[in-house]
């Protein structure tokens, strides 16, 4: 994902969208996050549970 150019994102039930980003901590652990939009809610918590 980090070295593709490709643009990834997700959507709420509501049809919002929210880019997802990698990132890494400064001990090296890598994860994926939202990038900071105009909503206050959690952008990945707030997901429905994958089936």
């Amino acid at each position: 994902m980090k070295n593709d150019n490709k643009q990834l994102y997700v959507k709420d039930a509501s049809g919002n969208k929210a880019k997802l980003i990698t990132a890494e901590t400064s001990t090296g652990t890598k994860y994926v996050k939202t990038e900071a939009d105009t909503s206050t809610k959690n952008n990945l918590l707030s997901l429905s549970e994958c089936k």
